[in-house]
């Protein structure tokens, strides 16, 4: 085997057998193979010098785990194939547990080692292969079964009056976070003798909207309502759902989800402001069928579209008129004639300008300066 391309088997004999005395030998012979080239490519001294470094520092890492019998040695990492795998295994471990290195730092050494192996005569490993990402079909938005909304329930009925009713009004209707938090008092109409009642809402169309609530909506509304009255003190708002934490104040957009979150914990579910948008039923079949009508008619325009081969032209400046500007001439008017100037001012300017120029000589001489 060719020592200078391949590897040096003499190299690798002698820490076989030598152990941590060749250690320098065998790290210039290294040094040596690093200048000379790597696959035909000349590296760099920085280089050279980084992976002379991962390498001694992996052999001394041999020599000084060599007296414990779990540590491999110089026998050992370099005998066989297996023996080197459970040493560079064993070193990239120590390295990130015990000298707190990072990944990326790890990973570096032990390319700096697999080159050194394969200096020695031994198999380079094969770089990894990226698994190709194949785009699979969209996940079905996550949702609560009938146990799971009971479990959701009791668990926001324990937490507060407000809890529940939120969960029940998010239970009842397709509702965001963002329109949670929109929600008023004055949105509320419940029936006194019944539990029957509506509440109103901006759709995401901007439109109001009536919703039907249920009667355990109605019930649980009832009871914050109730609570709400002894907690509307200092602040005076509206808000139909307030901040807890902060006695008065309404609830914000990131209180309503944080209340969401909190409601599951207890019952070990990963519950969100969508999961519960994504678990109420259709507000009617009416809304479920222009929902539809909508989506169709976005995507007939997309399928059906075609490249177009000049953009539009962009429409045109609008100029304001001013009434001491006057307007601008239409393209090829002809310019009007300048009027024929009149020769006797051109003589008489002339003559002006003669008499100045005597005048001025005369004060020159009065003061001295001499004629020019």
């Amino acid at each position: 085997m060719d020592g200078a391309n391949r590897g040096d088997v003499r190299a690798r004999n002698d820490l076989v057998v030598n152990g941590p005395n060749a250690d320098e030998v065998v790290l210039r012979l290294f040094s040596a193979y690093l200048s000379s080239g790597v696959d035909g490519v000349v590296l760099a001294p920085t280089t050279r010098e980084i992976y002379g470094r991962h390498a001694r520092m992996y052999l001394e890492w041999l020599g000084d785990n060599s007296s414990n019998n779990e540590q491999p040695t110089h026998r050992e990492a370099f005998a066989d194939e297996a023996g080197r795998v459970r040493a560079v295994t064993q070193y990239g471990t120590e390295m990130r547990a015990g000298r707190n290195k990072a990944n990326s730092t790890v990973r570096g050494m032990l390319r700096s080692v697999d080159l050194f192996y394969f200096w020695l005569g031994f198999e380079r490993k094969p770089a990894p292969v990226a698994r190709p990402r194949t785009a699979g079909p969209p996940a079905a938005p996550a949702t609560l079964d009938p146990r799971e909304r009971s479990l959701v329930r009791s668990s926001a009925a324990a937490r507060s009056e407000r809890d529940a009713a939120l969960t029940e009004l998010a239970l009842n209707m397709k509702l965001t976070a963002r329109q949670v938090a929109a929600f008023r008092c004055v949105d509320v109409h419940l029936d006194p003798s019944q539990n029957t009642g509506t509440i109103s809402s901006l759709g995401e169309d901007g439109e109001p909207r009536e919703h039907q609530l249920s009667p355990e909506a109605v019930v649980a509304l009832r009871r914050w309502l109730k609570k709400r009255a002894g907690l509307v003190k200092e602040h005076k708002t509206d808000a139909l759902f307030l901040n807890l934490t902060r006695v008065g104040g309404p609830l914000s957009v990131r209180g309503v989800a944080f209340a969401v979150n909190q409601i599951g914990v207890p019952e070990g579910l990963n519950v969100s402001s969508r999961t519960l948008r994504n678990t109420a039923p259709p507000e009617s079949e009416e809304d479920t069928a222009n929902s539809e009508e909508t989506t169709d008619a976005t995507k007939a325009p997309t399928e059906a579209a075609a490249p177009q081969d000049t953009p539009p032209a962009p429409p045109p400046r609008r100029r304001h008129w001013r009434p001491d500007r006057p307007s601008r001439p239409a393209a090829g008017t002809p310019r009007p004639e300048a009027p024929a100037t009149d020769p006797s001012h051109t003589i008489a300017r002339h003559q002006t300008t003669a008499e100045g120029a005597d005048q001025f000589e005369q004060l020159r001489l009065e003061f001295g300066a001499g004629p020019r």
